[in-house]
Order: C-alpha cells, then sequence, then structure tokens
C-alpha cells in the first residue's frame, strides 16, 4: 500500500527531536506498518483550512494542490493527523474534483485509522464508513496483503 503522509502545518510544532521542515515520522510509522511511503513536496504546507472561511477560493486551490501532488505521486491513500486537514482533503474531495473539473478519489484516513487497519480491527470499529472517500477496496488489499503474510 502506498501512502502519502501529510503532516500540515501543525504537527511539527514545536521542534523537537525531528526537523520540522523535513520530518519523517509518520513514513517511519508506515514503513513499521509494512506499507510504501510517497515523498510529498508539500506535506508541510498549509491544508488551506484556517483560511477557508474568508477566502475559500484560496483555500480550495491549496487543498487540491495536495490531493492532485498525492496522486501524481502515486499514492493510495494520505494519512494525517489534524481534523481541518482531514475536513480539507477527505470531506471537501469531491466538491474540489467537480470544482476543478479532475478526479483524485483517494481516500484520507487519520494515522489511528491506518494503525487500526494494520493492528486488523475491523471498518466498523474504525468509523471507516463515515470517511467521504471510501477507503473500503484499500482496506480489503490490506486485509488480504496481510493475510497473505500470516
Amino acid at each position: 500500500m502506498k501512502v502519502a503522509a501529510y503532516y500540515g502545518c501543525l504537527l511539527t510544532r514545536p521542534v523537537g527531536q525531528y526537523s520540522p521542515q523535513f520530518p519523517t515520522i509518520l513514513e517511519e510509522l508506515i514503513k513499521r506498518l509494512e506499507a510504501e511511503p510517497v515523498e510529498l513536496r508539500h506535506k508541510t504546507s498549509c491544508c488551506g483550512g484556517p483560511i477557508f472561511m474568508p477566502r475559500e477560493d484560496a483555500a480550495d486551490d491549496i487543498a487540491f494542490a495536495i490531493l492532485a501532488e498525492a496522486k501524481e505521486a502515486g499514492a493510495e491513500v494520505i494519512v494525517t493527523v489534524c481534523p481541518l486537514c482531514h475536513l480539507m482533503l477527505d470531506a471537501k474531495q469531491k466538491a474540489l474534483e467537480d470544482k476543478k473539473g479532475q478526479k483524485i478519489g483517494i481516500p484520507v484516513l487519520y494515522v489511528t485509522q491506518l494503525v487500526g487497519i494494520a493492528l486488523g480491527l475491523s471498518p466498523e470499529e474504525l468509523g471507516l464508513e463515515m470517511n467521504s472517500v471510501s477507503p473500503m477496496a484499500m482496506v480489503e488489499r490490506a486485509y488480504e496483503r496481510m493475510a497473505a503474510r500470516s
């Protein structure tokens, strides 16, 4: 499974063990979950959420650029930790596709949902039915790969 780690603008603050410009903690977790990290140039850029109310068009452009980059990089899923990033990249994805005339179709998961999948939790236990872009095809492939390794 190819996973794009999207940190957004808040996860890398305050500065600690990891570089705020070039963090790797999510990629390290993705590898430990036996998935393949997909590099995003804008993985620490703002998702556009904080400016959504006063500047919706600008926020939409920012979020769509992140989604398009993930698709171009071959990501099967985007993982984030921030609820606002999840909203901008998942809940708004269909509207952004319609507005821009380009299909993205990449599920967006919270990192906790990705860990839950790796632990074999059911989609219901993880609340995956609440995701706007269905991750079920990707989840089924992940469960099949895990079963084959057992």
